[in-house]
């Protein structure tokens, strides 16, 4: 997301849930996921009315886009209303079997495609997190679906991770978290001459962590870059206390 104040909104989020800790299993799940969704539509509704109402969105018929964002409302209620009646499961579940580029890619709009892809990356970590608070709740609630455990490729960590085991890197994701921004700005912000900061630039592009929009010549992170940045701070945090 580019608006600061926002992408604030949502860290404040992520905290609240987090610091729940020692009462978190004193409150029955259910409410706790609807006090979650309560707090998390306005946030993702707010998202994608600010980025609905860019140039490349108001640039088509009325109708159709009353129709877009009808669809995508749709879409994330689905997403939210498995979550508040089956926990993390259900909500991963639904984001599983519902794609969100199939929601717009009739369109042949790359932006909306990048759109729906921030949202889920957004809706996969509310889902984390209230997991991560379940954990840290000490949670042996038979509420709580046990995770199965997935097979770890190793070649397949080493792809995903090999491209951010870079401070500069992990720097450029979370300039990008924050703004869009083209390549002299991210040479000033991170004091790095130009030829040196492409290489890195490629590096995350090619992985599918961040984006380049020749048009306005701007990167901006990716949803499955957001979903590593935030992934990587929560196992951080987890390390820390192991």
């Amino acid at each position: 997301m580019r608006n600061e104040e926002l992408r604030k909104q949502i860290e404040a989020l992520r905290f609240e849930v987090r610091a729940m800790g020692d009462s978190f299993m004193s409150l029955r799940q259910d409410d706790v996921r609807s006090a979650m969704v309560r707090q998390i539509r306005p946030v993702l509704l707010e998202m994608m009315d600010r980025e609905l109402d860019e140039d490349e969105f108001l640039a088509m018929p009325r109708s159709e886009l009353v129709v877009l964002r009808r669809d995508i409302i749709r879409w994330l209620e689905g997403a939210l209303e498995a979550f508040g009646r089956e926990n993390s499961t259900g909500g991963m579940e639904y984001l599983r079997v519902h794609r969100s580029r199939k929601v717009v890619e009739d369109l042949g709009i790359d932006r909306a495609i990048d759109l729906m892809a921030s949202l889920e990356a957004q809706l996969t970590s509310y889902f984390n997190t209230y997991t991560t608070a379940l954990q840290v709740g000490n949670a042996g609630s038979a509420e709580m679906t046990p995770a199965r455990e997935a097979t770890l490729s190793p070649a397949s960590a080493e792809a995903a991770l090999g491209p951010l085991s870079s401070s500069i890197r992990i720097s450029i994701l979370q300039r990008l978290s924050a703004e869009d921004d083209g390549l002299a700005a991210l040479s000033r912000h991170l004091n790095m001459k130009k030829g040196h900061l492409q290489f890195h630039l490629k590096v995350l592009v090619d992985a599918g962590y961040i984006d380049y929009d020749r048009k306005s010549r701007l990167y901006f992170i990716s949803g499955r870059g957001r979903v590593a940045l935030d992934s990587i701070s929560r196992m951080l945090e987890a390390l820390a206390d192991a």
